[in-house]
C-alpha cells in the first residue's frame, strides 16, 4: 500500500466545490444527478449494538444505517437529531461525521436544484472538519472513508477514501486500534474494496482474508468471501 500522507481538508474542501461547479452541466445532460446520488450507500452497515454506542446516539446511529439502506424519513430524523447534537456538544466530531454522512443521504433523497448540491457539499465539509478536529479518532475517519468511497467518483473524493483506508488498515493490523471487531472488518472489507478500485486485486485479497480471520461467522466475513471469489 502507498505511504499515507496528511490531507489538506481545505484544498479537498475547494477541490470538491470546484468539482460540483464545473461538472454538474455534464452530468445532468448525461445521467442526472439524482442517478448518481442514488448510488451513495452510507457508511458503517453495522447496527448500533454492534458498534457499542449507547443512548442518544445508539438511536442516531440506527437511524442513519436506515437511511443509508434507503429509508428517507430515517434520514430527515437523522439529520435533524444530529443538527441539535452538534450544535449543543460542538466538540462531539463523532456526532459531526455522521451530520456529514447523513447530508449525503439527505442529498441522494432531495429532488435536482441548489438543495441537493447545498447539501452534498455541506455533508462533504462537516466529514472533513471532524477527521481534521480529531485526525486519530480512527472511528471518525472510518465514517468519513465509507461515505467517500460510496460517493460517485465524479465527485472527486475517492482519493481521499484510498487515503484514508490506507491509514485505517494500517491501525487495523496493528492490533492497537480499539475498536470493536465488527468495525475492524469494516475496515478490512471496504479497505479491501478500495484496493480493489486501485487494481490491486491480490493486495485486497489478502487484505479480506485478514478481515474473515476476526470472526469468521459474521455478515462481514461472507460479503469478504464473496468478494474474494469475483
Amino acid at each position: 500500500m502507498g505511504q499515507f500522507q496528511a490531507l489538506d481538508p481545505a484544498k479537498h474542501c475547494q477541490n470538491f466545490s470546484v468539482a460540483l461547479v464545473v461538472r454538474m452541466p455534464v452530468l445532468f445532460r448525461l445521467v442526472g444527478i439524482s442517478i448518481l446520488l442514488s448510488q451513495i450507500l452510507g457508511t458503517l452497515p453495522l447496527c448500533a449494538a454492534d458498534n457499542g454506542f449507547d443512548g442518544p446516539m445508539a438511536e442516531i446511529v440506527a437511524l442513519h444505517d436506515k437511511g443509508a439502506e434507503g429509508d428517507k424519513q430515517a434520514v430527515r430524523d437523522c439529520v435533524a437529531q444530529l443538527e441539535k447534537m452538534v450544535k449543543a456538544e460542538p466538540d462531539n466530531q463523532l456526532a459531526r461525521v455522521y451530520l456529514g454522512s447523513a447530508l449525503t443521504l439527505l442529498s441522494r433523497d432531495l429532488a435536482p436544484g441548489p438543495g441537493k448540491l447545498d447539501a452534498l457539499k455541506r455533508g462533504g465539509q462537516l466529514m472533513d472538519q471532524a477527521v481534521a478536529a480529531e485526525p486519530g479518532n480512527l472511528r471518525v475517519r472510518l465514517v468519513r472513508a465509507i461515505n467517500n468511497l460510496k460517493l460517485p467518483r465524479i465527485f472527486g473524493r475517492r482519493s481521499m477514501a484510498y487515503d484514508d483506508f490506507a491509514l485505517l488498515l494500517r491501525a487495523a493490523r496493528g492490533g492497537k486500534s480499539g475498536l470493536s471487531d465488527p468495525e475492524l472488518q469494516a475496515i478490512y472489507f471496504f479497505g479491501g474494496e478500495a484496493l480493489k478500485a486501485q487494481r490491486q486485486k491480490t493486495e485486497a485479497v489478502l487484505v479480506w482474508n485478514e478481515g474473515i480471520a476476526v470472526d469468521e461467522s459474521s455478515e462481514l466475513a461472507g460479503r469478504m468471501r464473496t468478494a474474494i471469489k469475483k
